[in-house]
C-alpha cells in the first residue's frame, strides 16, 4: 500500500512540474524576456540617429552583435511614443519599396527575436528626418488637389477633360468626380450624382466620359427595360456636378439586343458624336462591333460593323482606327455613315505602340517600335500616307527614353507626348518634322502619371500618387497637378 501511495505521490509530483514548465513557457511567450544593453547591441544604424536628407527608395540597415539565426522587425513611427510594426527580415537589412512622406521626422527600432526561443533584443529609438521636396527645373507647380476617392486600391485616374469654361473634370476608377477651378479651388468633391449605372461602384471598360457643349457627357449601358432595350443611359453634368440633362435610348433603331459597351465617345463638329459600340447580337453572348453615331439626345443616328479601337472627329466626319500586332486599319467615315476610304498599313516588325492624331484637316500616323523609339510621323491622306518622317531614337537629348506614348496636338500646331526618360516620367513637346521643342521632367517619384492635358500655358496632370505608411501598407489617392513650363 505504501509502495502503491509513494508511486502516486511521484506521478502526481511529475505532473504538477510539467504543468509548472509549460505554464512557465506560456508566461515566458506572452511576455518574452527583454535582454538589454541596446547601444552595444545595435551599432552602425542607417538612416544614422538625427541624419537628415532621406527621400525615395532606400534600405534601413544595423549590425547586430550576437551571431545566430533572428528574426528582425523593423518599427517606424512619427514619434517615439508610437511606433508601428513595418515588417519582418532574417538580415539586417530592410528595403522600403514606397517613398516615404518628405519633410518629416520618422522613428524607427529593431527588435531581434533568436529563432527557436523567447529571447528578444531591442534597439534604441533612432530618428531622421526627410528631404523636403526639390523645386522642379522644368517647371513651376501652380497648385495641387487631392481627389475625391474611397480609400481603396481603385483610386485609378480614368478620365481628364477640360470643360469650356476652364474647369478642369477628374473622374476616378470608383465613380469618384472632382472638379477644379482655374484656380485650384475644389468646385465638387464625391460620387457621380447619378442614379442609374453605378451598379458596383466601379467605372468599367464599357463606360464612357466625354465633352458636349462644353459640360461633362457621361454614359452608361445599362440592364433591358421591360419595354425593349432602351438601355443606353447618358447624363450632362456642369462644373458644380449637377445634372444638366438625362437621357435613355436604345443602341440603335430596331435593336434586338443589347448594348455591352461604348467607349471613346467624341463629340463631332455638328454637336453629335461618335462612338465605338459593342453589342451582343445572339443569346449565346457573342458580340459585335461597331462605330456608331448619336444625336445629342443620345438617339442611334447609324451604325457600321467595323472592328474599331477608337474613332478620331477628323473635317466631316470621323476617322476610325484598329490596330494588330503587324497590321493598322484607318477608315475615314462621313456624317451620313458612308465609308470613304480604308488605309492599311502592314508593320515589318511588332510595334508597341500606334495611334492616329488629327486637328482640322490634318491627321497623322504615330508608329512607335519595339526599340521604344517614335519610328514615323506620317501625314493621311485620302486612303494613303504621305512619306514617312522618321523622328525620335532611344534617346531624347541623349538620355535613355522609353514608354512613348498619348500624343495630342498641342494649340501652336505642335505636338507633345509622355515618355519616361532616364527612368522619371515627362512630357515632350516636339514638331510634326520630328525636332524637339521641349522636355519637362515631372519629378515627382510619388506620382503614377496616367493623363494629361494641355491647359492655357502649361498642362494639368492628373495621376496616383502612393506613399508607405508606417504599417507596411500602401496609401494611393487620385491627384490633380497645374504646372507651367520654365522657359
Amino acid at each position: 500500500m505504501c509502495v502503491r501511495r509513494s508511486i502516486c505521490l511521484i506521478i502526481i509530483s511529475l505532473i504538477l512540474l510539467f504543468s509548472f514548465i509549460v505554464g512557465s513557457c506560456e508566461k515566458n511567450d506572452e511576455n518574452p524576456v527583454v535582454y538589454a544593453d541596446p547601444d552595444t547591441t545595435f551599432q552602425n544604424p542607417y538612416p544614422a540617429n538625427g541624419s537628415t536628407g532621406f527621400s525615395g527608395i532606400f534600405t534601413f540597415s544595423w549590425d547586430f552583435e550576437y551571431y545566430g539565426n533572428y528574426l528582425y522587425a523593423l518599427y517606424l513611427g512619427f514619434s517615439a511614443e508610437e511606433l508601428s510594426k513595418h515588417g519582418e527580415t532574417w538580415s539586417t537589412e530592410y528595403e522600403i519599396w514606397e517613398a516615404l512622406q518628405l519633410d518629416r521626422d520618422y522613428y524607427w527600432q529593431v527588435q531581434a527575436t533568436e529563432y527557436g526561443t523567447s529571447n528578444v533584443y531591442k534597439s534604441p529609438v533612432w530618428n531622421f528626418h526627410t528631404a523636403a521636396a526639390d523645386e522642379p527645373e522644368d517647371y513651376t507647380i501652380e497648385w495641387t488637389v487631392e481627389c475625391a476617392n474611397n480609400g481603396f486600391a481603385q483610386n485609378l485616374a480614368q478620365y481628364l477633360n477640360i470643360l469650356a469654361d476652364g474647369t478642369i473634370a477628374a473622374i476616378a476608377y470608383n465613380y469618384k468626380l472632382t472638379t477644379v477651378s482655374p484656380a485650384g479651388d475644389i468646385l465638387y468633391a464625391g460620387d457621380l450624382p447619378l442614379d442609374r449605372g453605378l451598379s458596383d461602384g466601379t467605372m468599367h471598360w464599357g463606360d464612357c466620359v466625354s465633352l458636349r457643349g462644353g459640360n461633362l457627357l457621361v454614359t452608361f449601358p445599362l440592364e433591358l427595360e421591360e419595354d425593349g432595350p432602351r438601355n443606353r443611359y447618358s447624363a450632362v453634368l456642369d462644373s458644380y456636378g449637377n445634372v444638366v440633362e438625362e437621357h435613355y435610348s436604345a443602341p440603335r433603331a430596331g435593336a434586338r439586343y443589347a448594348l455591352q459597351n461604348e467607349h471613346d465617345n467624341e463629340e463631332l463638329g455638328d454637336g453629335s458624336f461618335g462612338a465605338v459600340v459593342t453589342m451582343k447580337y445572339d443569346t449565346d453572348f457573342n458580340y459585335k462591333c461597331y462605330v456608331a453615331r448619336y444625336d445629342a439626345e443620345g438617339d442611334s443616328l447609324w451604325f457600321r460593323q467595323c472592328k474599331t479601337k477608337e474613332i478620331i472627329p477628323y473635317r466631316e466626319g470621323m476617322l476610325a482606327f484598329w490596330n494588330t500586332t503587324y497590321v493598322d486599319t484607318i477608315r475615314y467615315f462621313s456624317l451620313n455613315g458612308d465609308l470613304n476610304w480604308t488605309l492599311v498599313k502592314n508593320l515589318n516588325a511588332y510595334c508597341p505602340y500606334t495611334q492616329v492624331v488629327a486637328s482640322g484637316d490634318a491627321a497623322y500616323y504615330i508608329r512607335v517600335n519595339s526599340s521604344e523609339e517614335v519610328a514615323c510621323i506620317a501625314e493621311i491622306g485620302e486612303g494613303s500616307l504621305a512619306p514617312e518622317l522618321y523622328l525620335l531614337n532611344s534617346t531624347i537629348a541623349g538620355v535613355p527614353t522609353q514608354e512613348i506614348q498619348d500624343f495630342r496636338f498641342l494649340a501652336n500646331g505642335n505636338l507633345a507626348c509622355r515618355a519616361t526618360i532616364d527612368g522619371e516620367l515627362s512630357i515632350v513637346e516636339l514638331t510634326i518634322s520630328g525636332e524637339i521643342v521641349k522636355v519637362i521632367r515631372l519629378q515627382q517619384p510619388t506620382m503614377n502619371l496616367v493623363l494629361f492635358e494641355e491647359y492655357e500655358d502649361g498642362y494639368v496632370l492628373y495621376g496616383t500618387s502612393t506613399f508607405m505608411n508606417l504599417d507596411g501598407t500602401r496609401d494611393s489617392y487620385p491627384e490633380v497637378w497645374r504646372i507651367t513650363p520654365v522657359e
